[in-house]
């Protein structure tokens, strides 16, 4: 979520043989790339390098989250944040149900702000991934 908006869905599929972060550490980074030549619809979206220098940088960022201390193959740490997931309000069974406004709102993101999305490049895959069918706005419900 960005603003208490809903941008991005990732459901667990598992069961269609697609790896799903479960007791793995996460990161968060930002970084600036060039990709306009395959992410922005085949090149048609060219960057003004005149604009540059280009900064990258969060605001009023706020996660919650648990943080792992633990180095190498130690996974109890992993599974204490686990734990915490479980018992905290994102891990409730209720989270990963969306609200018809979100769903809406997901929808209005992806048809007015995404340049780029690797479902729908048939450039790159000969067949769309698997998990694309569960992740696409489009699927929920209307």
């Amino acid at each position: 979520m960005v603003d208490d908006v809903v941008i991005r869905v990732f459901h667990n599929s598992k069961d269609l043989g697609i790896p799903y972060l479960e007791y793995q550490p996460m990161y968060v980074y930002s970084s600036i790339w060039n990709g306009e030549q395959w992410a922005t619809r085949g090149g048609a979206d060219k960057t003004d390098w005149s604009l540059q220098p280009f900064i990258a940088s969060y605001k009023d960022f706020d996660v919650d989250s648990c943080a792992v201390h633990s180095e190498g193959n130690d996974k109890d740490d992993s599974h204490r944040c686990y734990n915490k997931l479980y018992s905290s309000w994102y891990g409730g069974a209720d989270a990963g149900k969306l609200t018809n406004k979100q769903i809406d709102d997901l929808k209005r993101i992806q048809y007015n702000y995404v340049i780029y999305d690797y479902c729908t490049d048939a450039e790159r895959f000969d067949e769309t991934p698997k998990e694309c069918s569960r992740n696409w706005p489009q699927s929920y419900p209307a």
